[in-house]
């Protein structure tokens, strides 16, 4: 899933961990990059099927990521057999 930034200076891309990483690329000839900086760890929804990226970068550097929420399910109650009072 790799992204460029704006400015077409930095590379950035999840790794195998999940780290989103950042690499600095020098496009005068010859090309070169230096070496992978991680950023941070994605807990991101994943892209499904491989398409698309889970993650953007704005213009002002910041990233969008979409993120996984954990939710829990309060457990649903039961009340058989229940009649009203007063009755």
């Amino acid at each position: 899933m790799p992204v460029w930034s704006r400015d077409s200076r930095e590379l950035y891309y999840r790794d195998f961990k999940g780290q989103l990483m950042s690499v600095a690329i020098d496009a005068t000839t010859p090309l070169s990059a230096r070496r992978p900086q991680p950023l941070f760890t994605l807990n991101a929804v994943s892209a499904g099927m491989g398409i698309g990226t889970v993650y953007d970068v704005a213009a002002d550097g910041r990233f969008l990521v979409n993120v996984l929420v954990e939710r829990s399910t309060p457990p649903a109650t039961i009340i058989t057999n229940w009649t009203p009072s007063g009755r």
